[in-house]
């Protein structure tokens, strides 16, 4: 291990970490689309009159958000294969990222169902009695009022739980898959340990930048969605309507 701290060498192995970037960006993007689609059931059932529903949708919340992430995908890699074997089922071959993008699938839904059902009950429910004043569909209702505005107010949300699922595809390298912090391990090791503070000084940077520029284009995408819906016509035919 080196004994002094070379800068140099930190803009010499971010050209070289950056070859492992594209599995940590296939890492957040798939489970955090994927974990969307079922956070969006898992929300429908948390909201649903039934009690069986909801109770099934408030224990896969709670266990989510209350296990850590890295006993997940420890659970997922090495439990399921197992449970799924007793069904006559042989997952035994499938590649360590498809286990990693499960668990943080799993993962996120429960997030990303919390964030959902939060921004949609931010919405004022008398934009309900305003669209159906001017003889919206319930369907049209959603597709023009309630979804735009929710959208507004989930995308923060949204962007800084894809923030910290970039930082949580750390941990998938724990079960060999070669990601930015993978691939960063198999540096420093065929390098024999040498400058292991200069090579995790240049992951940490390349994180920073890729977070960095998801929270640009998240403000970027806020303040255009926040110009756009001033005063939208639906809103001042609701008005007279109701005056």
């Amino acid at each position: 291990m080196s004994s002094s701290y070379d800068i140099k060498i930190v803009f010499e192995v971010i050209p070289k970490l950056l070859s492992y970037l594209p599995m940590t960006l296939l890492l957040t993007a798939l489970p955090l689309f994927l974990g969307l689609a079922l956070g969006a059931v898992i929300m429908a059932m948390r909201e649903s009159k039934h009690k069986a529903l909801r109770a099934f949708a408030q224990f896969y919340i709670f266990s989510m958000r209350a296990t850590p992430p890295l006993i997940q995908i420890f659970l997922i890699y090495y439990g399921l294969p197992v449970i799924l074997l007793q069904f006559g089922i042989n997952i035994n071959g499938w590649s360590k990222v498809v286990f990693a993008i499960l668990s943080l699938t799993f993962n996120s839904a429960a997030y990303l169902a919390e964030i959902l059902r939060s921004s949609f009950s931010a919405v004022d429910k008398g934009q309900f009695e305003a669209a159906a004043s001017i003889g919206m569909t319930p369907f049209s209702t959603y597709a023009r009022i309630i979804i735009p505005q929710a959208f507004k107010v989930f995308l923060p949300g949204f962007c800084n739980y894809a923030i910290m699922l970039l930082k949580d595809t750390s941990m998938a390298s724990l079960i060999g898959v070669v990601d930015l912090m993978g691939g960063t391990s198999n540096y420093m090791s065929a390098t024999y340990g040498l400058h292991r503070l200069e090579n995790l000084t240049s992951a940490a940077i390349i994180y920073w930048i890729v977070s960095k520029a998801l929270e640009i284009i998240t403000n970027y995408i806020t303040n255009r969605l926040g110009d756009s819906h001033k005063t939208n016509g639906w809103e001042r035919e609701a008005f007279k309507c109701r005056h």
